[in-house]
């Protein structure tokens, strides 16, 4: 089993730029 990254953010939620026009 692969260890929890430290110090880096979760691959599966990319950050966006824009704030989601759902919200």
């Amino acid at each position: 089993p692969l260890p929890p990254t430290q110090g880096n953010p979760p691959a599966k939620i990319p950050t966006t730029p824009h704030p989601s026009p759902l919200s």
